[in-house]
């Protein structure tokens, strides 16, 4: 293993990744160069999990170089002002990078810290690269619906030509997020047919916006600790969707009434932890990860808080798909 990481500290991409341009850094990548410097990393990874107990599935070059690359350019590839999830995947990454840079023997660590990384980083990934792409569906059809409007109007040939181009490069930067983007336009296509669903998405998604907003307006800054009934009773009530009596919340409330700092602490430890029962083992870590940054800044409740509620959500729609196949 130790030929293995001294082989990737001697690639030009290492050398790259410490140059301090991350611009340069991503033209490396689309190098044909780059494809030596992927085997070097799937040999490593290969021997990893051959070695060391890692599946295979959690690790391969895409994600390795992922990892690197957030790690020295934070910045660049995710966000200057992070939230949880964002921080997670770059404090994870930089966990990665060190053990790296410094050749530590904890090889079983190093596996670990691979495995809960592409957890975190499919999680945001997906949920980020979801928001790109239905910008660039609404924009498109927006576009599409100017094309159409005035394609027979002879004073309008050049502003439908302009029209064109910018929808095509739509459609350019859509190939470069995802080859399925042609999967994406028509099932935004079928969701612009029905207008009331779509108002109804967007309307609860900016409602939720709005309530996460008004926490932290309440909290940060106007010292009103009032809102963790709030958070309990909304909490308790997204619980009743699981239909399970052994989970109805029921022990929240007797934190209710405490209007202190240190019981909205408390609750946001609460939810991560019951969260955790509720969610797959995979997620176990991360979890763990979140109440230490609850304890790390009292900014990051909120955001933690948002994650629960986020994730206990996702895993009531994937108990109601899992009973609506079973009875089929």
């Amino acid at each position: 293993m130790d030929n293995h990481i001294s082989n990737v500290k001697q690639t030009q991409f290492w050398k790259h990744l410490h140059g301090g341009d991350a611009d340069s850094l991503i033209a490396y990548t689309t190098t044909p160069n780059f494809k030596e410097t992927e085997i070097i990393f799937d040999n490593m990874l290969s021997f990893l999990s051959e070695n060391y107990n890692v599946p295979s599935e959690y690790l391969n070059s895409k994600i390795f170089t992922s990892v690197l690359m957030i790690s020295m350019f934070p910045d660049t590839f995710l966000d200057a002002n992070r939230e949880v999830l964002e921080q997670t995947v770059f404090d994870r990454s930089l966990e990665i990078y060190n053990l790296i840079n410094e050749e530590s023997k904890e090889y079983k660590v190093l596996g670990k810290k691979l495995f809960s990384f592409k957890i975190v980083f499919e999680d945001w990934k997906e949920k980020d690269l979801k928001q790109q792409l239905d910008l660039l569906c609404e924009m498109y059809y927006r576009y599409q619906e100017g094309i159409n409007q005035f394609a027979n109007d002879v004073a309008k040939t050049e502003y439908v030509v302009e029209l064109k181009q910018i929808s095509n490069k739509i459609l350019t930067n859509m190939k470069r997020l995802s080859p399925n983007y042609q999967t994406y336009l028509d099932n935004y296509s079928n969701k612009l047919v029905s207008y009331s669903d779509k108002i109804n998405n967007l309307v609860y998604k900016k409602l939720k916006d709005i309530y996460w907003e008004n926490l932290e307006e309440e909290v940060f800054n106007n010292d009103n600790y009032q809102v963790i009934d709030r958070i309990i009773e909304d909490y308790q009530e997204q619980l009743e969707g699981l239909k399970n009596s052994n989970f109805n919340g029921d022990k929240f409330n007797q934190f209710k009434g405490i209007y202190t700092p240190e019981n909205f602490k408390n609750i946001a430890i609460l939810l991560a932890r019951y969260n955790k029962q509720l969610d797959s083992e995979n997620y176990d870590e991360i979890y763990e990860y979140t109440i230490e940054k609850i304890n790390e800044h009292p900014r990051n409740i909120i955001s933690v808080i948002k994650i629960c509620f986020d994730r206990l959500e996702m895993i009531i729609k994937i108990k109601d798909t899992v009973s609506e196949k079973n009875t089929d």
